[in-house]
């Protein structure tokens, strides 16, 4: 048995753009959307807190149920098992933003910010989702290990980080222009594709994780397993099942003679 479908991640990545679509992903979305509109005319440090503080979270959680989903090939996230997205939503929250003091502290920018991101944020996210602890999930030492476990994946999943963050910006500075511009809808259009390109890369890691989950510790429920050779005939003949050896009963003493 093997986990997922037979497809390599390469393969799965044709139906990356297609989000799954439930209850919470749909309402979440909407209401993230809703939140971008109604600070469409905030600006500098009060949109960026408008943005940490409120839909961040949301979105977070948003993006790891996205990626529970794809994992475990379509199904819904049940109730009981939402701890599975808010605790490493929790994670991703907080580490964006001590991320984002620290680089802005070192001043790094541009392309080397960028390049940095891409090269780690994907081992990082899916460490997340599948270590038991914050501490594992974090650990530098552990994300090295992901990027070697998943290796030729890893780094189409890196690719497709910076191809998907670079459009994701286009459509920011284009709300941004949008807004300071007052071209109407435009804003909140733009916003809407930015989310939803972020939205695809929590897809993205889902299908990794379908693919290769095992390598790093993300093992499917035996439900969601399929025969590695499906079709196959089995061959052979089981064993003939051995009886026990008959049990020795004891021989007494006779102790008059």
């Amino acid at each position: 048995m093997v986990p997922g479908a037979l497809q390599s991640f390469p393969r799965r990545l044709v139906g990356a753009l297609s989000l799954p679509v439930g209850p919470f992903t749909l309402g979440s979305g909407v209401a993230i959307w809703a939140l971008f509109w109604a600070s469409r005319h905030a600006e500098g440090w009060a949109r960026a807190g408008w943005v940490f503080a409120v839909i961040g979270p949301l979105f977070w959680a948003t993006f790891f149920s996205i990626l529970r989903v794809s994992a475990h090939g379509g199904a819904q996230v049940p109730a009981e098992a939402m701890q599975h997205v808010v605790r490493p939503a929790g994670g991703a929250w907080a580490a964006t933003a001590l991320v984002a003091a620290a680089w802005w502290a070192l001043g790094i920018t541009g392309p080397w910010l960028t390049v940095m991101v891409c090269a780690t944020a994907p081992s990082l996210l899916l460490g997340l989702a599948a270590e038991s602890s914050l501490a594992s999930a974090f650990s530098p030492s552990r994300i090295w290990q992901r990027v070697r476990a998943l290796g030729k994946d890893y780094a189409l999943a890196a690719g497709v980080f910076l191809l998907v963050g670079l459009l994701a910006n286009t459509w920011e500075r284009s709300a941004a222009f949008a807004r300071e511009n007052e071209l109407g809808p435009f804003g909140p259009f733009f916003d809407a594709l930015m989310l939803y390109a972020l939205l695809v890369l929590g897809r993205v890691l889902g299908l990794l994780l379908a693919s290769r989950g095992d390598a790093i510790g993300y093992p499917l429920p035996p439900g969601e397993l399929v025969p590695a050779l499906p079709g196959a005939a089995p061959r052979g003949a089981l064993p003939p099942k051995s009886e026990p050896p008959p049990r020795k009963r004891p021989a007494f003493i006779d102790l008059d003679e």
